[in-house]
Order: C-alpha cells, then structure tokens, then sequence
C-alpha cells in the first residue's frame, strides 16, 4: 500500500504508487490524511500532496466482515480498493477486488 506525507510533492507519490494508482497521505503517526487517485497522480508533479488529494476517504475497520467490504467494492466498482484503519485512523493496508473474490 503505497503512503505518502502531506509535504511529499504529487510527482514523489506517483513514483511510490506503481500498479495501485492511488497514494493514500498519512501523517507522521500513519493517520490516514487523504488519498491520491490515479487522475491526481497524473497532475502537478511539483504540486504538494497536501493540495492535491481528497480528504477523508472510507475507510474500514478491521472487524468487518470480508462479506461486507466485497459488497461495498461490488457496489461502487470505481473505487478499486477499500482502505482498512484502526479506530484511531491508522492504516493497517487496502483491500481489492480481487483479494475478496480469488480473481485477478
């Protein structure tokens, strides 16, 4: 899961997001900030992660069940993913389509 800090410039994200196409931004205590989508990534390189992202993404906690995040990424298949936090907002890692259904 590729992470970036608010001061990290869009083009240092987009180099750190590989095949995911999203960076999400933490802070230094890997609080889930915001997230970089792919037509983000693809913007300002120079521009700072902090201006570039969208702020307050779902998010997961780590007991509901595999069931139920399947559901929601069937339900909004634009989303490509699904973050996983704890209750304090720290990213534990993301879930994909393809982790719930065995395809991919």
């Amino acid at each position: 899961m590729p992470t970036c800090s608010p001061d990290d410039t869009v083009g240092a994200a987009a180099g750190r997001a590989g095949d995911w196409a999203l960076c999400v931004v933490v802070d230094d205590g890997g609080i889930v900030l915001g997230l970089l989508r792919g037509e983000d990534l693809g913007g300002d390189p120079g521009r700072r992660a902090e201006e570039a992202m969208h702020e307050g993404p779902s998010t997961f906690r780590p007991d509901v069940p595999v069931e139920e995040m399947a559901g929601h990424l069937r339900d909004h298949p634009k989303l490509g993913q699904v973050l996983v936090t704890t209750s304090g907002g720290r990213l534990l890692g993301a879930i994909r389509p393809a982790d719930v259904t065995g395809q991919g």
